[in-house]
């Protein structure tokens, strides 16, 4: 506690901060810790835009955190209520933040698929294929599929759901000023984007996804190696996998096959 304050640190309370294995109080400078925050160690260095960083936290404000091993989090006015994977980096960025409520990262929206005034809805979730959507809009008379499907949707909603923002190993959010309500899988990419509100994105090392140059995403699911970009906007919507919206492209209440 000591080192930390002398670098800058103070604490709403230091009975409610705890540290993990290796961590070293040098690499924490500048911050503020609002209730209670997991801090665990880091060591080694990280690229951001082509400038190797060593990993730590500083000039940040994290509350009710969870902060994994070998992280950058730099110049981040907020962060709250987030479990942050090891090796993400959060690099100049607004807020991170989520209310004191369960998030369901768009799992269980219901989408008007087709006519906008009904009748074709199909609810969302994480794993939908454009296979089964379209079986779902075009089987509105039979109640046992209908019935049966939207209870398993409700089973994945109530396993899916997170009172906490959930950024994944290796993801990045980079020189964007809002996120709220987010889960952000593997090596996920969130650069420079406008604002990203209630959205799960799915990724992976080989199939990044990627929200970036001014977009706009909200109430939406991206799957893997999706792309939003170049000031596109998707709301209430659902992005299969390496399906692109660009060139200030939008899409609302659509599945993008």
């Amino acid at each position: 506690i000591r080192t930390l304050k002398a670098q800058g640190n103070s604490a709403q309370d230091w009975k409610r901060v705890w540290v993990g294995p290796k961590f070293d109080p040098k690499r924490v400078s500048r911050c503020a810790f609002l209730g209670p925050v997991f801090l665990s160690g880091c060591e080694g260095t990280v690229e951001v835009d082509g400038v190797a960083f060593p990993t730590g936290i500083s000039h940040a404000t994290l509350s009710h955190c969870v902060v994994g091993s070998n992280v950058l989090i730099q110049n981040v006015r907020l962060v709250n209520r987030p479990v942050i994977d090891g090796h993400a980096v959060l690099f100049d960025v607004g807020t991170v933040t989520l209310e004191e409520k369960e998030e369901t990262f768009a799992n269980g929206l219901e989408v008007l698929i087709a006519i906008e005034t009904g009748g074709r809805e199909v609810r969302l979730f994480a794993e939908l294929t454009v296979d089964q959507a379209w079986v779902m809009s075009r089987s509105r008379g039979n109640r046992s599929l209908q019935e049966g499907y939207s209870s398993q949707v409700e089973a994945y909603v109530k396993a899916g759901s997170c009172p906490c923002n959930v950024i994944g190993p290796s993801a990045r959010i980079r020189h964007t000023p809002k996120v709220a309500g987010l889960f952000l899988g593997p090596s996920a990419s969130i650069d420079s984007a406008a604002s990203v509100e209630h959205v799960t994105v799915l990724s992976g090392s080989g199939e990044v996804s990627e929200i970036s140059r001014g977009a706009i995403v909200k109430s939406s699911i991206l799957q893997w190696g999706a792309k939003v970009t170049t000031g596109a906007i998707v709301d209430s919507s659902l992005l299969t996998e390496h399906s692109h919206v660009e060139r200030h492209g939008k899409v609302t209440h659509s599945i993008l096959g």
